[in-house]
């Protein structure tokens, strides 16, 4: 697998990523952390490329909910760790479907208002 990427656009802001320390990362009970004041996405990539893809995955996710106003942190939480993984799980499993619909994003323009 390739080197993580060192950031990530949501709407208009942009989030440095950055490889986190697994110690870091174990003494805080987490795969991943995204601190939006700084713009910084965390990842311990040391479990494996399907599990580091699924938290940057699930911490852009976040960032979207920031982006567009979600509030309830609690709902916040369990929908993003819902969607991320069943997404990272679509995708795995459908590799021809998620390259179609990349290939049709990055040839038109997303629209921040999908419904």
């Amino acid at each position: 697998m390739r080197p993580i990427p060192t950031s990530v656009r949501v709407g208009y802001r942009t989030y440095t990523i950055e490889d986190w320390p697994t110690k870091h990362a174990t003494s805080a009970n987490r795969y991943g952390e995204v601190a939006h004041g700084p713009r910084v996405i965390r990842v311990d990539t040391t479990h494996g490329a399907l599990q580091a893809a699924e938290t940057l995955l699930h911490e852009i996710m976040h960032c979207i909910c920031v982006m567009w106003c979600r509030d309830d942190d609690a709902a916040e939480e369990k929908t993003v760790s819902i969607m991320s993984t069943g997404l990272a799980t679509v995708w795995h499993d459908n590799p021809d479907v998620m390259a179609w619909i990349t290939e049709g994003i990055a040839e038109g323009r997303a629209n921040a208002c999908i419904s």
